[in-house]
């Protein structure tokens, strides 16, 4: 069998490699060690099964102690051979993997392995390692936060997202309210933090519907100082362990970039439209639904009624959160440092709003939130906000299946202005997140689910009948092979199987067993971000 990774560290020799990782080195690996002591410094082999990007991480000691931190870290494009050719025999271009080692586990010697398909070279880079086989700057140290480190927290999070600096104290204490500084970490270099990441459980509703407890990540930043350094992997790696080891079968956030997150197995599961409405000539169809029934609400009296009406809302909707009182008091109360927020009120629904008049004799509704729980709700707020005489222009985020649009006599006056992801979601345990959702059809399929990062990939059977899955570990030969990011993807019903295989990132026996799973995953209701956090 071949390994995802061999190391070897000063005073190994091969056959002492094999009887530790109770493996053989076969193959043109083994000519890369002698059965003699390796040199000072290191040599790694990265070995691949199936193609599949592997890797191994082990603490070993140059006199069998523990002490070395190795870590190594590869990554292959599916359907490249070890020896650099493709199935079909013709060469292709050279992939590399990157390993970085420590010595000592102290920082005090570092090496990056540079691994082109056939050779390997070791090239000396900045010594590194936090002590868990994770390699960072030697000069960065990943520790959980503590109330010294805020002023530098809140510097970095500014910087990183354009906020101002000085935010109001009252929004500053509800935030550590939603997010503990306990489940916080920093990376610093001496008293300056230049890394941080936080996270929290959250209860998100999942397709059936049903609500399922999950890890929500925030305020995911690097100083711009300090790029290139391992520190976001380093992070990301604490935080999945503490996930993983917590039971949680999912990971979600909201991402400001959508390069960066992919290569951590997360996939983004939630879409949303950003719309403007000319107000001025929008007139709804004889036929759209005119109940009444809303009202201009203070914030005193919304804060009083929305919270309920949200609840209501988010239990019916794949993608929304249970919010915490903080969560609204920042919303409400601080409004996010913005302008002032407007609140209309329905038995059924709210709609959060803010003028902007920036520009000179035209006046803007910005639409921040609208929930409805039923269909004569959503018609009743609209009718509202396209009652608002002196406001030029309405904006607004909705779904593709909102039907605002189709209350108009002119549904083009709902114009797309941008379309993005609001959600991005990892599952952690692929059996438990598989088994957490409903299903529309029933669905008979093995699955192979890669993870680059982290160890929850595998091959499993997934069995659904009346909507409720099973889903186990399994040897049998795979129906659909895909990545976890676009597991993630595909969870909440927002994406389609088929559009991924069209892009060659699911592949399938034959185009049924995909629209066999579209059909399955879609979604009775399309998903929807609850809350921005």
């Amino acid at each position: 069998m071949h390994i995802g990774g061999l190391c070897a560290a000063e005073g190994f020799t091969c056959s002492a490699l094999e009887r530790l990782c109770g493996t053989a080195i076969r193959g043109p690996y083994k000519r890369t060690l002698s059965d003699s002591l390796a040199p000072p410094g290191t040599i790694i082999v990265v070995a691949r099964r199936r193609h599949r990007a592997a890797g191994i991480r082990a603490c070993l000691g140059g006199d069998g102690r523990p002490g070395f931190a190795i870590s190594a870290f590869a990554s292959l494009r599916r359907g490249f051979g070890p020896l650099g050719r493709n199935p079909q025999g013709a060469p292709s271009r050279r992939r590399f993997s990157t390993v970085r080692y420590d010595s000592s586990g102290s920082g005090t010697c570092g090496y990056s392995l540079v691994w082109p398909v056939g050779k390997i070279r070791v090239r000396r880079v900045l010594p590194a390692c936090d002590g868990r086989g994770m390699a960072i700057a030697a000069e960065v140290t990943l520790r959980p936060a503590t109330e010294d480190d805020l002023p530098g927290i809140g510097l970095l999070l500014s910087n990183a997202f354009g906020a101002s600096p000085r935010e109001d104290p009252v929004v500053t204490a509800q935030r550590l309210k939603l997010f503990p500084l306990e489940r916080a970490l920093v990376a610093v270099e001496g008293d300056r933090v230049v890394g941080h990441t936080r996270d929290t459980t959250m209860t998100l509703t999942v397709p059936g519907p049903h609500p399922v407890e999950v890890c929500g990540v925030a305020g995911v930043a690097v100083a711009p100082t300090h790029r290139r350094r391992g520190i976001l992997r380093a992070m990301y790696t604490e935080l999945h362990e503490r996930t993983e080891a917590a039971g949680l079968p999912l990971t979600i956030f909201t991402a400001s970039r959508a390069t960066i997150y992919g290569r951590f197995g997360y996939g983004p599961c939630v879409v949303e439209n950003r719309v403007t409405i000319d107000r001025r000539f929008a007139e709804f169809r004889p036929t759209a639904p005119d109940p009444g029934g809303v009202t201009l609400s203070s914030l005193d009296d919304a804060i009083t009624v929305v919270p309920g009406i949200y609840d209501r809302w988010r239990r019916l909707v794949p993608g929304a959160q249970a919010r915490p009182h903080s969560a609204w008091l920042i919303q409400l109360v601080g409004s996010g440092g913005q302008a002032a927020l407007f609140a209309l009120t329905h038995p059924d629904g709210y709609a959060l709003y803010r003028y902007d008049n920036s520009e000179p004799r035209r006046l803007t509704a910005e639409v921040v939130e609208l929930r409805a729980v039923t269909a004569e709700a959503h018609a009743a707020l609209w009718r509202a906000l396209l009652g608002l005489d002196l406001v030029d222009t309405v904006t607004a985020t909705i779904g593709d299946d909102d039907p605002l649009p189709h209350l108009l006599t002119d549904s083009r006056l709902v114009r797309t202005v941008s379309r993005h992801d609001g959600l991005w979601a990892r599952p952690m345990d692929v059996p438990a997140a598989l088994s957490a959702r409903d299903y529309e059809t029933d669905l008979d399929v093995v699955v192979a689910v890669d993870d680059p990062f982290r160890h929850a990939g595998g091959t499993f059977a997934l069995r659904v009948r009346d909507g409720r899955a099973e889903c186990e570990p399994t040897t049998r030969t795979p129906d659909l092979e895909l990545g976890i990011d676009v597991l993630g993807s595909l969870y909440l019903g927002a994406y389609s199987a088929r559009t991924f295989a069209v892009a060659n990132r699911v592949r399938a026996k034959s185009s049924r067993i995909v629209a066999d799973v579209d059909r399955a995953f879609r979604a009775e209701r399309e998903p929807v971000l609850g809350w921005f956090f």
